[in-house]
Formats: C-alpha cells, sequence, structure tokens
C-alpha cells in the first residue's frame, strides 16, 4: 500500500510497522528494492497501547496476514514468539513528531490497542485513519462493535464507510455494514486544523 502512495507524492514520507517476523522481511525487501527507499522506512515491532513486549501468533507464510498479538481463529497458527510493542505516540515522538495525513491500520482485531496508544498523535494532527473492524477478530479481544463508534465520539473523528464514505452513527447501522462483510472503514476528522 506505500509504494502507490510514495510513487504519486514525491514529498511524502511513510513509515511502516509490521511486527511478524513472517513478513517483515519481505516488507523490508520490497522497500530496499523501491526507488523510494530514502522516504519509507520500516520498524518491527507491535504497535499497542504500552511499551513492553507480547505473545505473537504466527501462522504458516501463507496466511500471514491473519497474524497478530491474538489467535483469532481464522486460521490454524503453528506458534508464538515474543515482540516487542510501542505505542503509536512512543514511535511518532521517536521520529521527531512529524505532520502526519494519514495512518492505516490492520493488526486482526487489535485496533483498539492502536488507537489508544495514538492519542497525543491524534490530537496534534488530525490525521484521517483508514481502518479494518472485523467483528471475528474483535472476539479475541472481547471488543464490542461498537466500541468504534464511541472512540470517534470522544475523540471528534466521524466514521465512514470505506465503500460510500457516508458517516455512521448508530450501532444498528455498524451492525448492518459488518453483517454484510464491510470490515474497511475511515475515520475522518471533524475538525482538520490541528489544535
Amino acid at each position: 500500500m506505500s509504494a502507490p502512495v510514495l510513487a504519486q507524492k514525491p514529498g511524502v514520507k511513510v513509515l511502516s510497522i509490521e511486527p511478524s517476523p513472517n513478513s517483515h522481511p519481505y516488507l523490508k525487501q520490497t522497500r530496499d528494492h523501491s526507488p523510494y527507499a530514502d522516504r519509507w522506512q520500516t520498524l518491527s515491532k507491535a504497535v499497542s497501547r504500552t511499551t513492553g513486549t507480547v505473545d505473537f501468533v504466527l501462522a504458516d507464510e501463507s496466511h500471514a496476514a491473519f497474524e497478530g498479538m491474538r489467535d483469532t481463529g481464522r486460521v490454524s497458527m503453528k506458534r508464538k514468539v515474543q515482540v516487542e510493542t510501542a505505542p503509536l505516540d512512543a514511535i511518532w515522538e521517536s521520529v521527531g513528531s512529524p505532520p502526519v495525513s494519514l495512518i492505516k491500520i490492520d493488526v486482526e482485531g487489535a485496533e483498539t490497542e492502536v488507537l489508544e496508544g495514538a492519542r497525543k498523535l491524534l490530537t496534534t494532527c488530525r490525521p484521517t485513519v483508514v481502518l479494518e473492524w472485523n467483528p471475528l477478530n474483535l472476539q479475541a479481544y472481547g471488543t464490542p462493535l461498537r466500541w468504534i463508534l464511541d472512540f470517534a465520539r470522544t475523540t471528534g473523528y466521524f466514521l465512514c464507510d470505506m465503500t460510500t464514505m457516508a458517516a455512521i452513527e448508530h450501532p444498528e447501522h455498524l451492525e448492518h455494514l459488518s453483517s454484510q462483510g464491510r470490515e474497511n472503514f475511515v475515520l475522518y476528522p471533524k475538525n482538520t486544523q490541528a489544535s
């Protein structure tokens, strides 16, 4: 997803964060062999609300997209490894707190961990957030589907269906979209001015 953005926007820099030892080497190889390596950084960590380590479940390489901090039951997991964790706020500050316009999150149910650990960045930069919000993944974390609506309200964001970009304001609307297999959403800031 980073390469097309870097190709279209010469002034943009990207930080791709990938904790999986199955996936990170491929991400790094793609970056290293791209013409954008000077504007594209990779980091091998799990984004969470705290700094530390966490068990990370691994599948075989063909199912690496389903790996994460919890076994969601969507594919067979083969083993666990320990990976380092850091909040997005801390990662952002460690690279000099640059302006951030877009965050993409696909962490197999741990989206709440990422968002809770990014409150300072979200408040300061007001980026658009593209995220997966899948009920099966969320169950592994005990996260109710409506959590994202409450988070959007308290942080000054609209939650939008990525397909139509229509705002979602009620849990019933979100439940209906999820029942139709929709799992890609956008958090769009109500106030795009940095505060």
